[in-house]
């Protein structure tokens, strides 16, 4: 783990933007419709598009969010 790590990091400090597509391909919110719970109190419901290079969560409605609670919701 901790080798996996120090390479992650290293591909990261030295600008590998494949690094954030690697992200994308394994996470399990975007494609994913996400509640999404601002530290003002507010809430955002849209589908998670993408990833932005700065590692904002880019949203469909074209949102890129920074801080705040994931929450995955179910499609009806």
């Amino acid at each position: 783990f901790l080798k996996d790590s120090s390479s992650y990091l290293e591909r990261w400090r030295s600008g590998d933007l494949s690094l954030i597509q690697e992200d994308i391909d394994r996470s399990a919110t975007i494609g994913k419709l996400v509640a999404i719970e601002l530290p003002s109190g507010d809430r955002i419901d849209s589908v998670a598009r993408s990833m932005a290079r700065s590692g904002a969560l880019i949203l469909e409605n074209g949102s890129q969010i920074t801080v705040g609670d994931v929450i995955h919701l179910r499609a009806d």
